[in-house]
């Protein structure tokens, strides 16, 4: 049977396929292209992990260089910090030592400085006691405080000399404070002599010294000592100093 065809009215046979066939009667077959085949999966993901880990390998190349870098640089960063504190604990210990002898020098120059200022000797008659006279004076700015001597006076058989220290068994006067060029005369007794020992004096057999112990303190608390040796000379007009025992500090 055959369906009708509408728009012919005629009726089309499903074998008829003379459009399809060549005016031989043979049948036309149409070439297909050559299309290369797609790469196995398997290749493709081999060369995506390849790349991947070789980008790793250089990502952690780059992350452990930045972190050695980091490294140097807090080293640097703390040398250079400890080298800033150990200059700016120096500067502060020099700031402290220049301080300190600042101080130190402004309390020498404004000191006080008691020494002797002169020996006046009152020569003995024949049985009689002399006296020699030492006057001390303040040649300091400021004033000497808590101030004490001590001292003796003896005969000494040629050069002999006793030790100086000895003398401070002998108070001889409390003064307290002696202002700045101020003077104070601190009597020191000649023993007694007869004529015969007045003429061992005369020549020089022996000797009449004055020891002498000054101690006091300056206003800023520290302790200062004067010591003097002072001997008779054979006229009994003069004095001389002893080649010891005479200092201050």
């Amino acid at each position: 049977m055959s369906a009708p065809n509408k728009n012919s009215g005629e009726s089309v046979s499903p074998n008829d396929t003379s459009d399809e066939e060549g005016g031989d009667g043979q049948i036309e077959h149409t070439a297909i292209p050559q299309v290369p085949p797609s790469p196995p999966q398997q290749d493709q993901s081999n060369g995506s992990t390849n790349n991947a880990r070789t980008w790793e390998k250089w990502a952690a190349i780059f992350i452990a260089a930045g972190t050695v870098g980091l490294l140097v640089v807090n080293i640097c960063l703390m040398r250079s910090t400890e080298k800033s504190a150990d200059a700016a604990q120096s500067a502060a210990s020099t700031a402290t030592q220049s301080l300190m002898l600042a101080k130190q020098q402004f309390s020498d120059d404004q000191r006080a400085w008691v020494g002797v200022e002169n020996a006046i000797v009152r020569d003995p008659p024949s049985n009689k006691v002399g006296l020699l006279n030492i006057v001390l004076k303040n040649t300091g700015k400021t004033p000497a405080l808590h101030l004490h001597v001590f001292g003796v006076m003896q005969r000494e058989k040629g050069t002999h000399l006793m030790d100086i220290s000895d003398a401070r068994r002998y108070p001889i006067k409390e003064l307290g404070i002696l202002m700045p060029n101020a003077e104070s005369t601190i009597p020191s007794h000649i023993p007694y002599s007869t004529d015969p020992g007045i003429k061992l004096l005369q020549n020089g057999a022996y000797h009449m010294v004055s020891y002498g112990i000054v101690e006091y303190d300056d206003v800023a608390g520290r302790p200062h000592n004067t010591t003097l040796c002072i001997f008779i000379a054979p006229d009994f007009q003069n004095v001389g100093w002893c080649d010891k025992y005479n200092d201050a500090n």
